[in-house]
């Protein structure tokens, strides 16, 4: 706090007077910022990994669309791969807890059928097999819009991103990083065993 009434100091031959209208500046200034709305100012500045919000259901009935984010960056309009939209539409459906009873009801049918590799089957086939079963379900008015679009799967054509703020933190893809002190390109993923969820560590390549 000395060091910052040091700032203040313009005329040497009388610092206190300088620090006395240094700090009377500073306090009319904040006092008139609190009159001020739709301007930032350093009262309702976003935080440095701020993600946009409080988790909302009105955008979304669906939990995993509810965690605010949003991204940083100049977006960039491309294409997925095959393997990589199949890898994401699964990863989404394994982790959305609506999609859970459909996750549980094609695993029984799967041990059902006495498959060989439960898990590497339901990995392959889970995607097709409910988008399907959701289909037939919305036909017949048991589930909604919003599930329906789920289980369709998202677009091949999407926006990449060089980082994105989510939960309070920062993300980076590893070209971002690269030449940076500071690495935020690092994520932890839990895995899916039967026996012990196994962490998987890794970088982020895409956003």
């Amino acid at each position: 706090y000395l060091h910052k009434l040091k700032t203040y100091v313009r005329n040497k031959a009388h610092p206190e007077g300088s620090i006395a209208e240094g700090v009377l500046g500073d306090e009319c200034l904040i006092f008139c910022s609190r009159y001020l709305h739709r301007v930032e100012t350093k009262f309702n500045k976003r935080d440095r990994n701020d993600d946009g919000g409080q988790p909302s259901y009105d955008t979304s009935p669906l939990s995993i669309f509810s965690t605010p984010g949003r991204a940083f960056g100049k977006g960039v309009l491309r294409e997925m791969s095959i393997e990589l939209h199949k890898a994401a539409t699964h990863y989404v459906l394994q982790n959305c807890d609506e999609a859970l009873p459909f996750v549980q009801e094609h695993k029984n049918i799967l041990i059902q059928s006495s498959v060989d590799n439960v898990e590497e089957s339901h990995r392959l086939q889970f995607s097709n097999w409910m988008s399907k079963r959701v289909t037939e379900l919305y036909n017949d008015g048991k589930v909604s819009k919003q599930m329906l679009s789920l289980a369709r799967g998202p677009e091949r054509r999407v926006t990449y991103y060089p980082g994105y703020y989510i939960s309070g933190f920062r993300f980076h893809t590893l070209q971002r990083d690269e030449n940076k002190k500071t690495q935020n390109s690092g994520i932890m993923v839990k895995g899916e065993n039967q026996v012990d969820d196994v962490p998987w560590y890794g970088t982020l390549v895409d956003i």
